[in-house]
């Protein structure tokens, strides 16, 4: 019994720290000061993401696709030519939306299950070290959801 109340003593006040972090992100994302940098944190962090899966894939372009060999077993030299193909063209069109200065759709080709966690801890380092803001993302407030 001794035991039950000191788990239920304790699941408690991890409910009540994560209540108070949950209200503090909320107040700290209606500040002025926030709305004010977050569009210029957000596109910093679209571009990291897009200069990252650009050096991916040229990278697994370099090694001609060796990483990939396992399950593409079975295809003929043309599937393999096609495959490179669409790669290299994501490539020219990630790059080409940098340039024509629109980071977040060039992210768009490379996300996939997964990538919001990149995305959240790119925000907590940017604002950390550029603004000396402590920003806690949506999985570290809701430890029981498992995020994709």
């Amino acid at each position: 019994m001794k035991i039950r109340i000191i788990l239920y003593k304790n699941y408690m006040e991890k409910e009540r720290n994560l209540d108070e972090l949950r209200a503090y992100n909320k107040s700290l994302e209606q500040s002025p000061n926030y709305q004010r940098i977050i569009k210029d944190v957000d596109k910093e962090i679209y571009t990291i993401i897009a200069f990252e899966g650009i050096k991916d894939l040229e990278q697994y372009l370099a090694n001609g696709g060796e990483d990939e060999t396992t399950w593409l077993e079975g295809w003929d030299n043309d599937d393999l030519q096609t495959v490179t193909e669409r790669k290299s063209d994501k490539i020219k069109k990630a790059k080409f939306l940098l340039e024509e200065d629109k980071p977040e759709e060039a992210t768009d080709l490379f996300m996939q299950l997964g990538s919001c966690h990149r995305f959240w801890a790119l925000k907590k380092q940017i604002l950390k070290e550029k603004y000396d803001i402590t920003w806690y993302s949506p999985s570290e407030l809701n430890p029981e959801i498992k995020y994709d």
